[in-house]
């Protein structure tokens, strides 16, 4: 009996919903916004892509100077060769 009651309600609802969206028009839109179209609003607002370059030229200002602070002394040079013989070794 549980089950009857439960596919009468089930029926109900779904006859329900048919006769809502045939009474009732879905919207719809003609132009969707595309993900270029809004990267490209919002790029205008946030200006990230100024943002992103001028992070990467800094970056590659900074790796450069700490590269050029740092100079290995001759007996460093010896001790990386030392531990690479070892490490092939192994």
């Amino acid at each position: 009996m549980k089950s009857l009651l439960l596919t009468g309600f089930l029926l109900m609802g779904v006859a329900h919903t048919g006769a809502f969206l045939s009474l009732w028009e879905l919207p719809h839109v003609e132009d969707h916004i595309t993900l270029q179209d809004f990267g490209r609003k919002l790029n205008k607002v946030t200006k990230w892509d100024e943002k992103k370059e001028s992070l990467r030229d800094a970056r590659a200002v900074a790796r450069e100077q700490n590269y050029a602070l740092y100079k290995a002394t001759p007996g460093e040079l010896a001790k990386r060769k030392a531990q690479a013989k070892a490490h092939r070794n192994r």
